[in-house]
């Protein structure tokens, strides 16, 4: 029982580290399409939409 506490736990930090990591990668990804829609937004709003799609 106790190993199944330990996995558990593991498992919620790394869920929250992935989720960090996401979190920061979007929020990353927000800032340079707001960065590079100033300057061409057309070009850079197609080339990026197919990628945030996939996510």
């Amino acid at each position: 029982m106790r190993r199944f506490h330990r996995s558990l736990r593991a498992v919620v930090l790394g869920g929250a580290w992935v989720g960090l990591a996401a979190g920061s990668m979007s929020v990353a990804m927000v800032m340079a399409m707001g960065i590079l829609s100033q300057q061409e937004p057309g070009v850079w709003i197609v080339r990026l939409a197919p990628e945030i799609d996939g996510l």
